[in-house]
């Protein structure tokens, strides 16, 4: 007799153990309290002042790209189209390089720029990845 109540007083809390479980897990909705009314806007700060100028200005601080690195060796980045493998890559078009690519931030004459598809690194301008482009 013992093992059918064991049975039915699991049987009793089971759903009850989902509903525990259940709020445990769920997220919490844990918002910040609303600002009053009456307080004046906050003046911008540097960051801001910085995310406002063009984006060419501050690319010269970004890092150069490695070639080494497993974004660029999963587009076949090389920092020199001539040395762009032919073989491997067969959409490689003569002439085409990271500066008359469309995904290149940099500009005319410079002599490395920032990518849209590197986000944060600067890529060299005489470069060439398979992400390459004609720009319009």
């Amino acid at each position: 007799m013992p093992a059918q109540a064991t049975r039915r007083r699991f049987i009793e809390i089971m759903p009850l153990a989902g509903v525990a479980l259940f709020a445990a897990c769920s997220p919490k909705n844990e918002s910040p309290p609303p600002a009053p009314a009456n307080t004046p806007p906050a003046p911008p700060t540097a960051a801001l002042a910085a995310a406002s100028e063009p984006a060419a200005a501050t690319t010269g601080s970004l890092p150069m790209l490695d070639e080494k690195e497993a974004s660029a060796l999963a587009l076949g980045y090389v920092e020199d189209a001539a040395r762009a493998d032919k073989v491997k890559f067969p959409n490689f078009v003569a002439g085409s390089g990271c500066s008359n690519c469309g995904n290149y931030l940099g500009q005319s004459g410079d002599p490395a720029g920032g990518c849209k598809i590197f986000p944060g690194k600067r890529v060299n301008a005489k470069g060439w990845c398979t992400a390459w482009l004609k720009k319009a």
